[in-house]
């Protein structure tokens, strides 16, 4: 019988490498239950925030589409009752953002396919 040691050196987990973990959140299925879109949420350092972009997967775990890409992060992903559009929130085309006031926040739509968000 022949055993390896590892030889990973075992570190203890810090705040900065929680704070790194990426999170996923308000999962949405799509109206006919085969494909679910949620938010995952990335630390943005320079940014001192993390943001949140939207992403799409099969209902099976296949095929995991980014589909948005602000520089401000999306938010609260919703199906059109068909499936063909999705609705989110975000914060565009400002050149300087104000954290502490949602009034900026619109609600853009993107096709099911991808392309362009429209407001």
């Amino acid at each position: 019988m022949v055993s390896f040691a590892s030889s990973e050196t075992k570190k203890a987990m810090t705040i900065v490498d929680l704070i790194n973990v990426p999170s996923l959140g308000d999962p949405r299925l799509s109206p006919d239950g085969g494909q679910l879109l949620y938010t995952l949420s990335e630390d943005d350092w320079g940014n001192n925030e993390r943001i949140r972009h939207i992403w799409r997967i099969n209902s099976d775990g296949s095929n995991p589409i980014k589909m948005t890409n602000g520089e401000n992060g999306e938010s609260s992903p919703r199906w059109s009752p068909n499936g063909s559009v999705i609705a989110f929130i975000t914060e565009r085309g400002e050149t300087e953002r104000d954290k502490s006031n949602d009034a900026n926040n619109q609600i853009f739509v993107i096709s099911n396919h991808g392309g362009e968000a429209e407001p």
